[in-house]
């Protein structure tokens, strides 16, 4: 019964996020930080469906699915870090358009480094048991290094979360404010799904919270594109009476 409510919560957040992968596909907007974006939210739902994956065939007694789900193991550590690689390749795409800078620092081979070496540690363990083994009872178990996946990830959302806050101090500070609090929750929300699933492995808590912030982001997205002009990319009407409304909002607070 837990793996059917753990399933069927994985799947409610797939087809969320297939809606959202949907609905971006139909729009004419397809600058580099968009196709960033689509490219976090298809690694995010392959690692719903291979985490679904796991919970069914975890402790499974039929040694013939041992090897399946070695592979599917392997794999899946390899998407935990490979999400938040791309978040970071994301967040530098996107400020590299702020600042109207193309291609601001997207390409750099060091932001792999880490990855290829998670990587390798994923498919060398199913012989080494590195990150992690399975025992007698096909059950998955935690290798002695398996942190360095955690320090992986938390280095990846660490390292974006940083270039997010350096860049709003640079920026405007009404409309950056709200776009970084929007982009930090990609790094709030899936490292507290981290930890509790660290606690609390048989509870949906990581994936789900990555497709919440994904949601979240999403709906920022598109009220970015109701207050801006399509061609352009200027403020329009709509925006400038929601900034002239918060300096009279600003100006009868000094006076109180």
């Amino acid at each position: 019964m837990e793996k059917v409510i753990y399933i069927e919560f994985n799947a409610f957040c797939f087809v969320v996020l297939y809606y959202i992968l949907r609905q971006m596909r139909q729009t004419a907007d397809q600058q580099a930080s968009n196709l960033a974006y689509k490219r976090v939210v298809i690694a995010v739902m392959t690692g719903i469906a291979l985490d679904s994956v796991w919970a069914l065939l975890n402790s499974s007694p039929k040694e013939s699915w041992r090897f399946i789900s070695y592979i599917s193991d392997s794999v899946y550590l390899v998407v935990v870090g490979l999400v938040s690689c791309l978040w970071l390749i994301f967040i530098e795409t996107k400020l590299g358009y702020a600042t109207r800078k193309p291609g601001y620092r997207r390409f750099r081979p060091s932001i792999f480094m880490p990855m290829s070496l998670l990587v390798i540690l994923s498919f060398i363990s199913p012989w080494t048991g590195t990150l992690y083994f399975l025992d007698a009872n096909n059950k998955f178990q935690y290798g002695p290094y398996y942190v360095i996946i955690l320090i992986i990830s938390i280095f990846y959302l660490t390292y974006a979360s940083v270039e997010v806050l350096m860049n709003t101090t640079r920026g405007n500070p009404v409309k950056s404010r709200e776009e970084s609090l929007t982009l930090l929750t990609f790094f709030a929300l899936p490292t507290l799904g981290g930890l509790i699933n660290e606690f609390f492995m048989y509870i949906p808590a990581t994936w789900p919270l990555c497709a919440l912030s994904l949601l979240i982001i999403y709906e920022n997205f598109q009220n970015f594109q109701i207050s801006t002009d399509g061609l352009t990319g200027i403020n329009n009407r709509r925006q400038f009476d929601r900034y002239m409304g918060t300096l009279t909002d600003a100006s009868r607070h000094g006076r109180k």
